[in-house]
């Protein structure tokens, strides 16, 4: 009977013991490196890895350079407007005295001792010789200017060609105006002539006025067609303004059309308009005195 249990023992250790050699056997044929199931797990984590961090640094870096660049962006400051805004002109307001001296000035200088006004409507002016089309149209914007706010008491034809005009602009060379000067027939008796030169002693306009028998007279400006731009618009505009009676000068108003000095001025400046507003509105009248004149002011 204790033999029978020592062999039964025996066969229950030796099934447990071929029990375990199965079971290893099994293991080594899925595992024959014996190490696999380790380095599965060590590829599989570091793939993990690896893939964090593919993944985390780009988001990372790219959340850096958004930041630096919005930072950047927020640090540059807001562009501003740096132009200097144009001043507006402050409006030259003159006395009554102030512009009837004025008017003294250039109406009655040079030794004209009365107004010597145009009274007829309305007067007729001509362009000939080498005028151009922008001359034309210069002296085509002054004479509407002079009939819808200059002038109450006469008005300006627009501009004929040739010797149409009671007051003829005549474009010459400088050799022709040379030519001219050089006349001596003009005098007291017969008309007179006027040389306008500029700061180089270049003639630049010839007035004639010249009276015949039967004391008519015929008023020519002779512009020196070499000139250009505003120096030859002011020479043929002043022209104009000599013939209609301003055929004086100042010496106190730079922006004048009829300061003293050579320019190239080829606008009236505010004293000049309301000048010959006065001259021609209908408290002056032709032929009026100094003395006359002065009782108005």
């Amino acid at each position: 009977m204790k033999q029978k249990t020592i062999i039964v023992g025996l066969l229950v250790i030796l099934s447990i013991i071929a029990c375990i050699a199965l079971v290893d056997s099994i293991i080594s044929f899925q595992n024959p490196s014996g190490n696999s199931s380790v380095s599965t797990t060590s590829l599989q984590t570091t793939s993990v890895i690896t893939t964090k961090a593919t993944t985390s640094v780009p988001a990372k870096v790219t959340a850096n350079v958004t930041t630096n660049a919005t930072a950047k962006a927020t640090a540059v400051p807001a562009r501003t407007n740096t132009s200097v805004p144009t001043p507006t002109p402050t409006p030259v307001t003159y006395t009554s005295a102030q512009v009837y001296l004025h008017l003294i000035d250039i109406a009655l200088g040079t030794g004209n001792d009365k107004i010597n006004k145009v009274t007829t409507s309305p007067e007729k002016i001509s362009l000939d010789g080498s005028y151009t089309g922008d001359d034309w149209t210069s002296l085509d914007n002054f004479r509407q200017q002079f009939n819808n706010y200059l002038s109450t008491t006469t008005t300006i034809s627009a501009p004929a060609t040739g010797s149409q005009g009671n007051i003829m602009i005549k474009f010459m060379p400088g050799t022709s105006l040379n030519s001219l000067s050089q006349d001596t027939s003009y005098n007291t008796i017969n008309g007179k002539q006027v040389l306008n030169r500029d700061e180089n002693g270049t003639i630049c306009s010839i007035y004639r006025t010249l009276v015949d028998s039967n004391s008519v007279e015929t008023d020519s400006a002779y512009i020196n067609s070499d000139l250009t731009g505003d120096k030859r618009t002011h020479y043929m505009l002043r022209g104009l303004l000599y013939y209609l009676g301003f055929q004086g000068e100042s010496m106190k108003y730079p922006d004048s059309m009829f300061y003293s000095q050579p320019n190239t001025n080829t606008q009236l400046d505010t004293i000049d308009v309301k000048a010959v507003q006065l001259m021609y509105g209908s408290k002056i009248t032709d032929g009026m005195t100094l003395a006359a004149i002065k009782n108005f002011y």
